[in-house]
């Protein structure tokens, strides 16, 4: 496992639970009583006892990354076009295997597919909107259901990345783009292309009405702040934001980025977006 916490759930099942012990640039004791709540509130039972401190050998950390950089050629030809706002590289036809689609390329930093920064906890990630984006454009489909946000897709060191469509379902999977051939891929999220069965009989103007209390549309960015999320990634604003009984409706506009491209597939939206919360 990494060194990171954000890697945590990484190599976990779906319903185990895993913390970090200290973070980077975090004071260590109050850092550590921290994560040991957050597991006792998960149902663990951190046991206290004293132990001695043992003497570790020093080592002088330069923090210096000696990445090799990643050509076109370590793709298997042309790469993800960074303004697509997706990871869709070069394609790949499997011989007789005609619902199986896989594109490839590789992922660093300089080539993402957004035009702002995603870091979390100091991890550069992938964000979701990039995955969404890239399942639609996989599946040449405009609704997807069924979608599982499992593990984040970090880009250092740089990772070589396959999308695979197979049917109406397509997943994206990763692996350090200098490891060995036999290194296993990480799967990090998957979906299904079409509408879902469950019919939810959402209420836009109903929800509007319940959740008549209005909130600083800052609390939203706010609260990505306190979970580690420094940065949005594409340029977006939350302009209205209400609040009800375990609802928030939201207006959330996409704007022009440094670039003066518009995030989220190259188009300006604004959305009324409702959201559940817990309590």
């Amino acid at each position: 496992m990494g060194t990171n916490p954000a890697s945590a759930g990484a190599y976990l099942a779906d319903e185990a639970f895993a913390v970090g012990t200290l973070r980077r640039n975090r004071p260590e004791r109050s850092t550590l009583d921290v994560n040991l709540a957050e597991l006792f509130c998960a149902g663990g039972a951190p046991a206290a006892r004293t132990a001695a401190v043992l003497p570790l050998p020093a080592q002088a950390w330069q923090h210096r990354h000696f990445w090799r950089a990643p050509t076109e050629a370590d793709a298997g030809a042309a790469g993800h076009d960074p303004a697509s706002e997706t990871l869709l590289g070069s394609r790949v036809d499997v011989a007789g295997v005609p619902s199986l689609r896989v594109w490839q390329t590789v992922l660093d930093f300089q080539r993402r597919p957004y035009s702002g920064t995603h870091p979390i906890h100091g991890v550069e990630i992938v964000p979701a909107a990039v995955l969404l984006s890239t399942f639609l454009a996989a599946t040449e489909s405009r609704e997807l259901t069924d979608v599982a946000l499992r593990v984040p897709v970090p880009m250092d060191p740089p990772r070589r990345v396959q999308v695979v469509a197979d049917g109406d379902s397509v997943r994206p999977a990763s692996r350090q783009a200098e490891s060995a051939d036999d290194q296993a891929w990480q799967i990090h999220t998957t979906a299904r292309a079409g509408r879902s069965a469950i019919d939810t009989g959402f209420n836009l103007a109903a929800a509007r009405a319940r959740c008549a209390e209005a909130r600083d549309p800052g609390d939203v960015l706010a609260r990505l702040h306190t979970v580690g999320v420094a940065d949005r990634g594409f340029p977006w604003q939350v302009t209205t934001l209400g609040a009800g009984d375990g609802e928030l409706p939201a207006t959330l506009v996409a704007g022009p980025g440094p670039d003066g491209g518009w995030g989220f597939g190259g188009r300006r939206r604004a959305h009324d977006h409702p959201a559940a919360v817990p309590g």
